[in-house]
């Protein structure tokens, strides 16, 4: 087969191109698990196979294929690029430097396990670090007054940790400067130049330039026009902008400095131990030597001899740096072959690091066999007229980037209409009435025609939501919402906080004054300690699902509706993932912050209008769409990311100083141009959804001449204020557009439906979680402790177990105290595991826990014996001697230790007499034997 790329505009049959490739591949003689078919979306790879398996199942003489396809479906590689990246990195987990399960952080642990590194750089005792993150955090906020470092320090987690990871040289940073500037001037020496420019005081504006110029703060003051053409002038501008170019190098370290800090911990704690982000797999296959990727590439190579990629113009360059070496044996290889499917057109996944410069490299690249795709089976002419003038006409000439061959339909045999209509002014609220107006007029709900609302943002979406529906129009918003978008949630919420926070006065009065309050307790809520006490038992003996639903079986039917029924069933799901994926040191209090980060979609049936992001549409198509063009901001507006050179990172200077810099300059305006082909891009994705008609809603052209360059005033221009038949509506049916191959789809093949698969019954697991802290058996008294005491108690145990989790060994001269003693190394050592986390099944049920160290040794007869130690901070209470300080230790720990000591004979293949638990307390330096 040969390698081949197509380049196919939207509708026109590159699912289809990419199913005839995969069968014509089994033809040729491949099986199917030697194909890999990768694409960008869950949603897009599942359409793939779904295409493919009907397809085989429609074909004369394929069910041999057919029935290959479905017996190797578990070792199928049509999936994500993400996922088989996934599989390199689950290949050689000890060569990257993982221990332990590779799993993919979910959206709240990823921000969760931020936030705890965040809390440990900032916990690090040594001083020269300290000073480190002191000067970086100064740096960072360049002298402006801050409140907290972990606000701001989680922010720039999300905007800076991806760039550090893939600029590790310090150099890049504010170092190895992108201006050749001998010198930097110092605020001193901006200032001073006010003095030289008196002479111009008496000029028009001239006095409160020299005013601001005096000053000088870092923000430089615009010019006057009777000053523009004065060099002194002109010089001082250049100053203040070599002083800015400067400021942001200083930040750029600071930044460096403070993400240094920040991935050293969260490389220790997090990724090391197998929990990824999508994001780090390239990276971690980057990384591998030599030897261990040369193996990997050519087992793959091996294994797989047809590749096809769909969506390639959304591809990131770690993605195709992870993969490029594979498609390059493929493309030279016998009997192998690459075949390439997307459109420059749809790259809209730049936020996510997609680059189409990769699809237009591989396409002027020489190598492949080229086609071509504009006959598009999706829409009729009245759409295609409509693209073609917006998007292949003289106004986007002027961006060099954007190339839009001319559109054909394919359909002919039925009415289609386009419209536009300007709005009567430029805010949100204009483009309610107009919407209602349209889609009354066709009313899609009633002749089961597919019908969207297509917007940027998901305000705007949800505020057109709301509007219309009071509007009696039948529409569901299918953007992300909060579970908690309910008051009555609130109060489930405040039983959690109430259980670990007593004297948290604000869920004590919300649950007081609330239905759930009144239903729990009838007689009136007692007091917090009681309600706290009462919730903590229950939560920990039922777990938080079966006291939600307790609690919401004692409310009234009146508190309750379908809407709430709904939240509270998703509350609950969220609830049991919450409890499966329990860490030791999880509190209960987190639940909150899970709930708070979970989001859940509606989805609109057939008789209603569907309301969406114009991201999620994509790979979709519907009878009716109606495109509303708000827009803030212009196409060109100013980037504000971070600017990336050839070799140096920094933060925006902003556009003046950007582009009156000659080495900035061309990095600036790349981003801008990238920034304003993506627009493009969107607005093409949202136009070409539509099948049978657009109606395209725009505001009025702004009152005063403007440089912004808006899309709306490209529709303007181009004229497409009404193309086709006005009384489409009134013969409008939902007949289906032909496909590729030219046929209409039929209902799904007979052969297709299920024969009624028996599955074996699923037995629930019960969870535990030996060093869970809410289930510790905590006194009263530390329970009802004040909030600042327990909070410190917190601190000094996590200090603790950071500070033992570095030490490796003592030597012995240093060892006086029975716990340093323990930490000595023995004669006959094995291995030493360190804050090992662990799961295993014992007796019918899920254990997972987390071993603080454990000391593999042999005995003088040379068995094998291992000791589990954990550090325990618990203080010796006034007039306790050291017997009832240990046995108190003992009755509050011995049944965690059992759990760990049954766990290590588990995991070590040891018998449970050959192991070894044993305390170490740090409040009196003790070595308790506990079994």
């Amino acid at each position: 087969m040969r390698n081949e790329l197509i380049e196919a505009s939207a509708g026109t049959g590159k699912t289809h191109a990419l199913v005839e490739r995969l069968v014509a591949a089994l033809h040729e003689g491949a099986r199917a698990d030697e194909i890999a078919a990768l694409t960008f979306s869950r949603a897009a790879a599942g359409e793939i196979f779904t295409r493919f398996v009907r397809r085989l199942a429609d074909g004369t003489g394929e069910a041999g294929l057919l029935r290959q396809v479905i017996a190797t479906q578990h070792l199928s590689q049509i999936g994500t690029i993400d996922a088989f990246l996934m599989r390199f990195v689950q290949m050689f987990p000890l060569e990257l430097g993982l221990s332990g399960e590779v799993s993919v952080a979910s959206g709240y642990g990823q921000a969760h396990g931020e936030s705890a590194i965040a809390l440990a750089v900032l916990r690090k005792r040594d001083e020269a670090f300290k000073k480190l993150v002191v000067e970086a955090f100064r740096l960072t906020a360049l002298g402006r007054a801050q409140r907290s470092f972990r606000d701001p320090f989680a922010k720039f987690v999300a905007l800076w940790h991806p760039l550090f990871l893939s600029h590790l040289d310090p150099e890049a940073w504010g170092r190895s400067r992108p201006c050749a500037f001998t010198t930097v001037p110092t605020v001193r020496e901006i200032r001073a130049l006010a003095a030289t420019l008196e002479g111009f005081s008496s000029r028009r504006g001239a006095a409160t330039f020299i005013a601001k110029l005096a000053a000088f703060d870092g923000v430089i003051p615009p010019v006057p026009k009777a000053l523009a053409d004065e060099r002194a002038v002109q010089a001082a501008v250049r100053l203040m902008q070599r002083w800015k170019v400067a400021e942001k190098m200083s930040v750029a370290r600071g930044i460096f400095s403070l993400m240094a800090a920040f991935e050293a911990e969260y490389a220790r704690c997090i990724r090391m131990r197998g929990h990824l982000t999508f994001a780090d797999f390239p990276r971690l296959v980057a990384r591998l030597g030599d030897g261990a990727r040369l193996a990997l590439e050519y087992r793959l190579d091996a294994k797989f001899r047809h590749w096809a990629l769909d969506e390639f113009q959304d591809t990131s360059h770690e993605q195709w740096a992870a993969m490029s070496n594979l498609l390059d044996e493929a493309r030279q290889g016998d009997g192998s072959s690459v075949f390439i499917v997307g459109d420059t057109k749809q790259a809209i996944y730049g936020w996510r690091h997609g680059d189409v410069a990769i699809f237009a490299h591989e396409r002027d690249s020489g190598r492949y066999d080229l086609r071509e795709l504009n006959e598009s089976y999706r829409y009729g002419p009245e759409i295609a007229e409509a693209v073609n003038r917006v998007f292949g006409g003289r106004n986007m000439a002027r961006f060099g980037l954007w190339h839009c061959p001319n559109h054909v339909a394919h359909c002919h045999d039925r009415a289609g209409f386009v419209q536009t209509v300007e709005t009567e002014d430029r805010t949100q609220d204009a483009f309610v009435a107009p919407l209602a107006n349209a889609l009354k007029a066709v009313r899609p709900w009633e002749k089961g025609l597919t019908c969207a609302v297509l917007v940027r943002g998901n305000t705007f979406g949800e505020m057109l939501g709301a509007a219309l529906r009071r509007e009696d129009i039948p529409v569901v918003w299918e953007g992300e919402s909060a579970l908690l978008d309910t008051p009555v949630l609130r109060a489930f919420t405040a039983l959690v906080r109430l259980a670990e926070h007593p004297g948290d006065e604000i869920a004590y009065n919300h649950l007081r004054l609330s239905p759930l309050g009144r239903a729990l307790y009838p007689d009136g809520v007692p007091a917090p300690e009681q309600v706290s006490r009462e919730m903590l038992s229950a939560l920990t003996a039922r777990g938080l699902v079966r006291t939600f639903q307790d609690a919401k079986a004692r409310l009234a039917a009146e508190a309750w509706d379908v809407f709430t029924e709904s939240r509270f069933a998703d509350m609950l799901r969220a609830a049991a993932a919450f409890e499966a994926g329990l860490e030791p040191g999880t509190r209960l209090n987190s639940f909150i912050d899970f709930l708070e980060a979970e989001r859940r979609r509606d989805f609109a049936d057939t008789q209603s209008v569907r309301i969406m992001t114009i991201h999620r549409a994509k790979g979709l198509g519907f009878d009716y769409v109606l495109l509303p063009l708000y827009e803030p901001h212009g196409l060109d507006v100013a980037p504000e990311d971070p600017l990336v050179g050839a070799d140096w990172v920094m933060p925006c200077p902003g556009e003046e100083v950007a582009l009156a810099t000659p080495e900035i300059a061309p990095v600036y305006a790349r981003q801008k141009d990238a920034n304003i082909y993506e627009g493009l891009c969107v607005y093409y994705v949202a136009m070409t959804r539509a099948k049978r008609a657009l109606t395209v809603l725009i505001p009025p052209p702004a009152k005063t001449k403007t440089k912004t360059t808006r899309f709306s005033d490209f529709v303007r221009e181009s004229d497409v204020w009404t193309i086709g038949d006005p009384a489409w509506r009134k013969t409008a049916s939902p007949a289906p557009c032909a496909q590729a191959d030219g046929t209409v789809p039929d209902a799904p093949a007979s052969g297709l439906v299920s024969q009624g698969i028996v599955r074996a019954p699923r037995i629930a697991r019960r969870r535990s979680v030996p060093s869970k802290t809410f289930k510790s058996g905590m006194t009263a008294n530390t329970l009802f402790a004040r909030a600042q005491a327990r909070e410190d108690a917190r601190t000094r145990g996590a200090d603790v177990h950071t500070t033992f989790e570095a030490v490796e060994w003592l030597s012995p001269h240093e060892a006086s105290t029975a716990l340093e003693r323990a930490l000595v190394k023995p004669a006959d050592f094995v291995e030493l595991w360190r804050e090992r986390a662990y799961e295993v099944h014992v007796d019918g049920a899920w254990e997972s826990g987390q071993f603080d160290r454990v000391v593999f040794a042999r005995d003088a007869s040379g068995e094998l014996y291992a000791t589990v130690y954990d550090y325990k901070t618990n203080a010796v209470r006034p007039g306790e001697d050291e017997m009832a300080f240990a046995a108190r230790l003992r009755d509050m720990y011995l049944p965690q230790m059992r759990h760990y000591r049954r766990a290590v004979a588990r995991l070590a293949a040891l018998p449970e007499t050959r192991v070894r638990a044993v305390l170490l307390t740090t409040a009196n330096g003790g070595c308790l034997n506990m079994l």
